[in-house]
């Protein structure tokens, strides 16, 4: 027995919409992102770096063929362009206009200027951009055409995530019940435990680190994310579930100094790798691979002084002092 899924669309026409939003594409910091496409950039990069909708290869001539063909007036169809954070169940409006002046739309939509939508200020587990073309009324109802408002013409999507919460940098709910199971007070706000998972594993599992925290924490995180206070915590978590690792690492050096002795990049995908790539590089010349080793060894010799590096990275000070308001 077989099973198929498929997208259906109960009217004729259209298909136009759908072929111009097969040619965007994402730019991402430094890499392009085709439709349906997922990129991993590092923590640095996307919490600072910009991000734009690229437009220039649409034909716009299409949008008029099919709004005709669906016997559609263009202004009643919207370009719509939403950031939504899946994990914080949050979605920020970026861009939304109508196709009456199609020839006047631009040929990017950026992301990250003049405000960066929440989701890329909250990089455990990702942002996911969204693309529509949709109704933006209710028309009077005709067989085998739209007319709801909000139904879509053609839709893209293309996934965001930092280098670190593809690696399990994903909030977990913590209950009582967690707390009794993990064996810490019930006024614990954030745990941080990697189980028996091995920071040096160059495939690591996708939940390899789990970070409890507290449910009503996330509840109120989720309506503060851009908030100086919310950005702080955020930071906070992606710290401990940093210092988890480094610890954990830490002990493994320890326990067998073979590794320590071994090129960080010998590790490559490992979550030891890409704390050290956080800090140094990605780059494969001879100058990324020697920073990088240079901090596998602070790593290896002054784990809180990796540590201390790892924190300048994220901003933290700037939260901190933001987070006291005009308090002097």
């Amino acid at each position: 027995m077989s099973t198929e899924t498929r997208t259906v669309r109960p009217y004729v026409g259209g298909q136009e919409f759908q072929q111009m939003l097969d040619s965007c594409t994402l730019r991402c910091a430094d890499e392009i992102v085709e439709g349906g496409g997922e990129v991993s950039v590092n923590l640095d990069e996307y919490l600072n770096y910009p991000f734009a909708l690229l437009m220039d290869e649409l034909d716009w001539s299409l949008a008029e063929s099919g709004a005709a063909a669906l016997d559609l007036d263009p202004a009643d169809i919207d370009l719509l362009v939403l950031v939504a954070a899946p994990r914080l169940r949050f979605v920020d409006t970026i861009f939304r206009r109508d196709l009456a002046d199609a020839a006047g739309m631009p040929d990017h939509v950026p992301l990250s200027f003049p405000e960066r939508p929440r989701a890329l200020r909250a990089p455990h587990g990702g942002a996911d951009l969204r693309v529509y073309f949709c109704l933006n009324r209710d028309l009077d109802p005709r067989p085998l055409s739209p007319w709801r408002k909000g139904t879509w013409l053609g839709q893209q999507e293309y996934r965001v995530r930092s280098d670190l919460s593809g690696s399990g940098f994903v909030p977990i709910r913590m209950t009582d019940d967690d707390r009794d199971h993990l064996g810490i007070p019930q006024d614990t706000a954030r745990f941080v435990t990697l189980d028996d998972g091995d920071p040096f594993d160059v495939d690591p599992a996708t939940d390899i680190v789990k970070l409890y925290v507290d449910g009503d924490l996330l509840d109120r995180l989720a309506v503060a994310t851009g908030t100086p206070v919310g950005k702080h915590i955020q930071r906070q978590l992606f710290l401990d579930a940093t210092t988890a690792i480094v610890f954990a690492a830490h002990r493994r050096l320890t326990d067998d100094p073979g590794l320590g002795a071994q090129h960080v990049d010998d590790f490559r995908g490992s979550l030891v790798h890409k704390l050290t790539e956080l800090i140094a590089s990605k780059g494969l010349d001879s100058a990324g691979r020697d920073h990088r080793q240079i901090e596998f060894h602070r790593l290896r010799d002054e784990p809180t002084a990796f540590l201390a590096q790892i924190e300048a990275k994220t901003g933290m000070r700037k939260d901190m002092l933001d987070s006291f308001g005009d308090i002097t």
